[in-house]
């Protein structure tokens, strides 16, 4: 009956990996979006591929998320919501423009 009870529960391990993949494809779908919003926002042309763009929005859910730390407190490093990750990838956007120009 043993065999039974091992099919029956499922396996940890494979719930874990399967938690770390949703999660890392929910950060890609995120931070494409994000950085697609960001991009909509910041006039002119953004010489960005899709990759570029989810990088943009993943790393400006960290730099939101900074902002925050500075003004609210918490852990330096830490990820924010929408609206803080937005704000984050528009200051790194006008960074870099500024840079290329």
């Amino acid at each position: 009956m043993r065999w039974l009870a091992d099919c029956l529960v499922p396996n940890r391990l494979i719930e874990k990996k399967a938690y770390k993949m949703f999660w890392i494809i929910g950060w890609i779908f995120f931070g494409f979006f994000v950085g697609l919003i960001a991009r909509s926002l910041i006039p002119g042309s953004q010489p960005m591929g899709c990759f570029a763009t989810i990088l943009l929005g993943v790393a400006g859910s960290f730099t939101g998320g900074a902002v925050g730390y500075f003004l609210q407190g918490g852990s330096l490093i830490q990820s924010s919501g929408w609206i803080g990750s937005v704000v984050g990838a528009i200051i790194l956007l006008a960074i870099r423009l500024r840079q290329r120009s």
